[in-house]
């Protein structure tokens, strides 16, 4: 009989009740969200269970049609409806109930054996649709902050995102998040915090941030906790980004060019399969992010190529780009709405 364990998550004032009887589960949820975790909590507004994946769990699956898919180490896909989802990679399923704000996962071993399908999507997801009827919306970016600026990045996964934040430490700024963020409206201001809390870099990154990598292999990136880095070069949340850098490969000239918000806002919405689910969290979601992206001047950004890398050349220059911003040319003024 699989033992139950009773957890609570505190994501910025939202309180989520867990109950896993799936040991994979309790470990990623508690190496993940660790910041995050509780004693079991009273009164939480949300719920996830979740429990072994069983024969009559694999047949629904089988019944789940693909309205919405992803591409992972596998396939992943869902079918939704006016309250629930139904969310599935053929062997484990996943159930929302929006209106209760109840998720229930039934896990297989074969999804708790691939870390990149499990931990960081099947496991997340309903995490953040049951976050997302509370107000708080995913966010795939990096963001530094210095002073009373902050600077948003965004790209496709492996675009440089990571790095190009780690660079930037060398030069003043402080990382607020490496990779994934929350958003949340405070009386029609966005605000932006760290959902994930760690570092994923590659060896030679982490070296040059002062940061020992044993014996790694230097062609995998690492994950580390964030408060591996120095108090000094991190901070808990930071003010709505008033610029916004899209990373492109450096085919051409490197530097800053105008990007309209249009482009950076399709961006976020190809990034968030999920978002077309609900359509009353679709629209409330859509909101936030335009609120996001509207104060803000957006610029596709083409960082030098250096090899090797040198992180402090590399912040240097992005610093002096950033520095030197208001001279480059004024942002496409595109109105959202």
């Amino acid at each position: 009989m699989p033992t139950t364990t009773h957890l609570g998550l505190d994501l910025y004032g939202t309180r989520v009740r867990v109950r896993s009887s799936v040991a994979a589960a309790t470990r990623a949820l508690r190496d993940r969200l660790a910041p995050f975790l509780r004693e079991p909590l009273e009164g939480a507004e949300l719920a996830l269970d979740l429990v072994p994946a069983r024969a009559h769990h694999r047949a629904a699956a089988a019944r789940v049609a693909p309205q919405l898919r992803w591409e992972r180490s596998r396939p992943l896909w869902g079918q939704c409806d006016a309250t629930t989802l139904a969310l599935t990679d053929g062997a484990s399923l996943a159930r929302i109930d929006y209106g209760a704000g109840r998720a229930r996962l039934a896990i297989a071993a074969s999804t708790a054996r691939e870390p990149a399908l499990f931990a960081r999507t099947f496991l997340l997801l309903p995490l953040l649709e049951l976050l997302r009827t509370r107000g708080l919306f995913f966010v795939h970016g990096a963001l530094v902050t210095r002073g009373r600026e902050s600077v948003l990045l965004l790209g496709r996964g492996g675009g440089g995102k990571s790095t190009l934040a780690a660079a930037l430490l060398r030069c003043g700024w402080r990382l607020v998040a490496d990779d994934n963020l929350l958003l949340r409206l405070e009386r029609g201001r966005p605000r932006l915090w760290p959902l994930e809390q760690e570092l994923s870099l590659a060896p030679t990154v982490l070296r040059q941030l002062g940061l020992a990598t044993g014996n790694a292999d230097p062609t995998t990136k690492q994950r580390l906790p964030l408060d591996r880095l120095p108090a000094s070069l991190r901070a808990s949340h930071a003010v709505a980004p008033r610029r916004v850098l899209v990373l492109a490969p450096a085919a051409g000239d490197v530097g800053l060019r105008p990007l309209a918000r249009s482009a950076v806002l399709t961006l976020l919405l190809e990034e968030n399969p999920m978002l077309w689910a609900q359509p009353a969290l679709a629209a409330a979601h859509l909101g936030a992010l335009r609120a996001l992206l509207q104060p803000a001047r957006c610029w596709r950004y083409a960082a030098p190529r250096l090899t090797p890398l040198d992180l402090e050349q590399l912040g240097r220059r992005c610093h002096a780009d950033l520095s030197l911003e208001k001279n480059a040319g004024r942002a496409i003024d595109v109105k959202l709405g």
